[in-house]
């Protein structure tokens, strides 16, 4: 029997005591008493133990508790003459593991040395006594065993928050102690962690627009448990609802990262009807993209390939639909959007710039609900319903868009003569295996056709199935474990019938991460893992589509690479003021066969003349090896309550780029992996800020610096040929990069006048030995100043306007300074140092009128409308500035705009539940 029960009673026997004072030595249940003066004399001849003892005190003014007469078994030979008790069972005792304690002045107390050796002294039992002796409320949850109580232990509380009729997970939501003033918020996934005494207490959940829970508890020991709020379904006033904490901008650890509003990015002019998390990125400071209609962002310099792109834990090699003008991603299916824009945790790696993190969100687990969108040219559903109620639940959202009538519209022949669709679909199955055990399953899968006039058209499309099993293993551990399958196909035609081609190309990968998390206490959590990343890769395969082409089909080796890493990742609060969070990632890469590799004579540019050999690697063997250690910090000192300073570093390497000598790179651009000719590319991330707030944070304000240094990049030589190359390590130069700026942003939270202000200024330069004879030039991506304003007009919780307006100044571009004649008359142009010159700057304002969801939020039916007007005064800002030469004529600039009209939008949403 454990010895706890044995306490318990014998305190069940006894009064209740009242509280001392925390001197020790004041305690009187500590003091020496008389008892233990009492003198013995005896000789026992192999007796037992406890039958000593019972002949020792028989008669005296002491009782005798045993908590297990097992432990007094072994019987002793022993002689007492007027000892005292205290010597008597030091000899009795000794060379055992039996323990005793004196309980004021009339009870001794005998037990395992291991229970008896903790401070069991009178504040601890008065302690004991009071929480067993409290009366149970009839609601109240038991937290832990009884049995394992210790009345001055510090408990976790592990536990959920989930909504109580859906089942989903609330994120945001506030968890707090009645008494202690104890306070978390829930994080993602609905999981908390905090600290409680233990005893009787309330504890009280919260979260804007859901009933506050208050529910009584009586704490005994670590447990886990899991809550369901209600939701309000009165007619309220307009109300904000936050997914993290009003001053997170001040308490984040984390330096350069911004979390995406999924509530507000509703109210966001929009192009085409839909909104879009990729356009509210382009609106946050150090966020832009090469010109209107590209594909991507670009983040701080770095290039589109640069940013790992993440649904769930599926990378996308792909992230825009329709020229870059809407992203893959569904919003109707989005939990949470993060962008690290420097000093990533370590838990990422691949990519050098940035880190987009997009998390879809589980279907309900007790109700249908069905969502529906339509504009002219644009249609999207959303469906989830439970499978098993409370148990298992399925959605799913397909989106689709028909964007011709839009380029009809476009300010140009050719423009009016394109054509674009796309459409995505993303299923989702989540099952609860146990409390603590889910299991998660998605498909995605995305397809875009566009043509540009009669010239070229592209195809690309993204499948990918993932499956992860999350589980709670303890209070104080956590395991995510994820699989993750990849197929991007993409392919370029060519649509002269001289040129008639078709070119493809794909990548192909199979992922594998473990994620283990430990939660030390409150203020100290880690991370740590290993994942791997297999790529296949088809650099590109090319082949005529029409009897009168010229081109000859051509098809180049797969190649394989093997991307292996481990990692931990640290989150300390060091003080009130000041908390770190930190860790490291080694990478291993391997570049694989089958492969044939070309050999270049020693000492000499890697140029097709300096071949001298080939060598052929089989399948699996390690062709060329890479090792990085990669580090990451991060820190936050709060000066006040109002006022933080922040900073960061991280190392980040990438072993997948892709090439290309556009402007910005195509659906259709190689991707290419490191191997024994082309380097990984590696960066140095630096990030300093100071952020501060103003009137209860309801203004946020913060100025922010970075500097990142960059090696082995990759760029083209001029007159490059890339596609379908199998030596295309001779077109290619290396080089390095840097880029530094200071971002600013004031932004208003609530209030019937809210948005953003948000200002960048930067530079990006490359310096590329075979490029401008060595000299640094600005890249592609180099803006010196980016300025975005967002105000949002809420007149009341239905209805709303909103603008935008973004400038920026134009990007660098290579231009013709001069000319000569040839001996046959002809003008040859002289052209520039690369990006010597600038496309003229780029502003457009956009407008938008939201009629949102009524006031009755328990209506099974709710509609909404948007009306937007994209690029209000019809910009034609430029994607590029090109040249046309007619014969005998010097060159005339020319603006390319893929839009340079207005376009109105309108679009209707119901939602039924």
């Amino acid at each position: 029997m454990r010895f706890y029960y044995f306490v318990i009673f014998i305190l069940s026997a006894l009064p209740v005591f009242s509280q001392s004072n925390d001197s020790q030595s004041a305690d009187p249940l500590l003091t020496h008493h008389d008892s233990t003066e009492i003198t013995v004399s005896g000789r026992f001849e192999q007796q037992p133990v406890s039958a000593i003892l019972k002949q020792l005190l028989q008669n005296k003014p002491i009782s005798l508790f045993i908590s297990d007469e097992g432990l007094l078994d072994q019987p002793k030979t022993i002689t007492f003459s007027r000892v005292t008790l205290t010597e008597a069972l030091a000899d009795l005792f000794k060379d055992t593991s039996v323990g005793y304690i004196y309980y004021r002045d009339y009870a001794l107390v005998v037990g395992p040395k291991s229970r008896i050796n903790q401070d069991y002294g009178g504040r601890y039992y008065s302690r004991l006594t009071e929480i067993i002796s409290q009366v149970a409320d009839p609601d109240e949850l038991i937290i832990g065993d009884r049995q394992s109580l210790n009345p001055f232990e510090v408990v976790t509380l592990s536990g959920q928050i989930k909504d109580d009729l859906t089942g989903g997970l609330i994120a945001g939501a506030t968890v707090m102690l009645s008494d202690s003033g104890a306070i978390t918020v829930t994080d993602d996934s609905g999981n908390f962690n905090i600290k409680v005494a233990t005893g009787k207490r309330n504890l009280i959940v919260q979260y804007i627009g859901y009933d506050q829970l208050v529910k009584p508890i009586m704490v005994y020991s670590n447990d886990t448990i899991s809550l369901a709020l209600s939701k309000n379904v009165l007619n309220l006033d307009e109300v904000t609802i936050e997914a993290v904490a009003d001053d997170a901008n001040i308490e984040s650890t984390q330096v350069g990262m911004e979390r995406i509003d999924m509530k507000g990015i509703n109210k966001i002019p929009v192009f085409l009807g839909e909104v879009d998390i990729e356009k509210v990125l382009l609106l946050q400071p150090g966020v832009s993209k090469v010109a209107e209609g590209s594909a991507g962002f670009n983040v701080r310099g770095g290039e589109v390939d640069q940013n790992l792109i993440l649904l769930d834990e599926g990378l996308l090699l792909n992230s825009s639909h329709a020229l870059g003008f809407l992203s893959t991603f569904n919003p109707d299916m989005v939990q949470s959007a993060e962008l690290y824009k420097g000093a990533m945790p370590a838990y990422y790696g691949g990519r050098l710039s940035s880190v987009l993190d997009v998390k879809t969100r589980n279907g309900d687990f007790q109700n249908f609900k069905l969502k529906a969108g339509l504009s002219p040219i644009a249609g999207k559903l959303n469906v989830e319903t439970p499978v098993i109620r409370d148990k298992s639940s399925i959605s799913a959202g397909l989106r689709y868009n028909y964007a011709d009538l839009v380029l009809k519209l476009g300010n140009t022949p050719d423009v009016r003569q394109s054509s674009s669709f796309f459409y995505d679909a993303l299923i989702r199955y989540a099952h609860k295996i146990t409390q603590n055990t889910n299991v998660e399953a998605s498909f995605y899968w995305s397809n875009d056709e566009f043509r540009f006039s009669r010239e070229f058209g592209f195809d690309y499309q993204t499948l990918m199935a993932q499956m992860s099993i999350k589980s709670q293993i303890n209070p104080r551990w956590f395991s995510n474990l994820s699989l993750v399958a990849n197929d991007y196909q993409s392919s370029r035609q060519e649509l002269d019938n001289n040129i008639a081609s078709k070119l493809d190309n794909y990548v192909r990968y199979l992922k594998l991460k473990e994620v283990l998390s430990y939660v030390v206490s409150e203020s100290f959590k880690i991370d740590g893992g290993i994942s791997a990343i297999l790529y296949k890769v088809n650099p590109g395969s090319i082949a005529p589509t029409s009897e009168t082409s010229v081109v000859v089909s051509k098809q180049l080796e797969n190649e394989q690479g093997l991307e292996s890493a481990i990692f931990i990742q640290a989150e300390l609060e060091a003080s009130a003021n000041l908390s770190f969070s930190g860790g490291l990632r080694g990478v291993w890469y391997q570049y694989r066969g089958p492969k044939s590799v070309y050999q270049y004579t020693a000492g000499l540019p890697v140029q097709l003349e300096n071949i001298e050999d080939t060598l052929y690697f089989d399948k699996g063997e390690i062709i060329e090896s890479y090792y990085s250690l990669e580090p990451r910090l991060s820190f936050r000192y709060r000066l006040n309550p109002t006022e933080s300073v922040k900073g960061g570093y991280s190392r980040t390497v990438q072993f997948i780029n892709q090439i290309s000598n556009f402007t910005a790179p195509t659906p259709s651009s190689v991707w290419q992996l490191s191997n024994t000719h082309i380097e990984p590319a590696r960066a140095h991330n630096f990030s300093l800020g100071f952020f501060k707030n103003y009137a209860e944070n309801l203004w946020e304000t913060g100025i922010e610096g970075y500097f990142r240094t960059m090696d082995q990049l990759t760029d083209y030589k001029d007159f490059a040929d890339l596609n379908v190359n199998d030596h295309l390590e001779t077109e290619l130069a290396s080089g390095q990069g840097r880029s530094y700026g200071l971002e600013l942003s004031i932004r208003k939270k609530r209030g019937l006048f809210n948005g953003w202000l948000s200002y960048t200024l930067s530079r990006t330069e490359r310096q590329v030995d075979a490029i401008n004879s060595g000299e640094w030039y600005p890249s592609n991506l180099d803006k010196t100043h980016d300025v975005s304003l967002v105000g949002i007009f809420d007149f009341n919780q239905r209805h709303s306007i909103s603008i935008s307006f973004n400038y920026a100044t134009g990007r660098p571009t290579t231009a013709p300074i001069g000319s000569y004649l040839n001996e046959d008359g002809l003008v040859i142009p002289v052209y520039s140092q690369r990006n010597e010159f600038r496309t003229p700057d780029f502003h457009r304002l956009d407008l938008s009128y939201t009629i949102g969801q009524g006031y009755n939020k328990s209506k099974k039916v709710r509609t909404s409308w948007s009306f937007s007007i994209y690029n209000l005064y019809g910009r034609k800002n430029p994607y590029s500035v090109f040249f046309v030469q007619k014969p005998f004529n010097f060159p005339t600039a020319n603006r390319f705009a893929v839009l340079g009209s207005v376009f109105p939008s309108v679009s209707f949403n119901i939602e039924i539940q």
